[in-house]
């Protein structure tokens, strides 16, 4: 059965040293790739860091929450929120908070002007 509660739909990302990651990234080379492989890459990377809740995997609570990432020319999150819910709100926290421990992401190919991104975040009992 779905929780009633809703998850927090914004919530803001821990400052980070922005002076260091905006060097770093005048010292990457921006990536010549689509922005199909880019969204690719970044959802790899993001899922990497997917943790199961204990309390919704004792529930057997499964789902795909949709997370909004807005990030910053480096690659670093500003700010995730929920998109779409799973249905179940232990779901649809941890997956806001992967996005934040996942950062920085990929850094964005000049291509993708726009600076915000969805992916979905599987929680699937095996």
């Amino acid at each position: 059965m779905a929780s009633t509660q809703s998850a927090p739909r914004e919530v803001e990302a821990p400052r980070a040293n922005t002076a260091t990651a905006t060097q770093n990234v005048t010292s990457q080379q921006v990536p010549n790739i689509s922005p199909q492989q880019w969204q690719d890459r970044v959802n790899t990377h993001v899922n990497r860091f997917i943790t199961y809740p204990a309390e919704a995997r004792a529930a057997r609570q499964q789902g795909t929450p949709l997370i909004r990432i807005t990030l910053d020319d480096a690659g670093n999150v500003i700010s995730a929120s929920l998109a779409r819910s799973s249905g179940y709100t232990l779901l649809d926290q941890a997956a806001v908070a992967m996005a934040y421990r996942a950062s920085p992401l990929p850094v964005p190919p000049a291509s993708v002007p726009q600076r915000s991104i969805v992916i979905p975040a599987e929680y699937i009992l095996r």
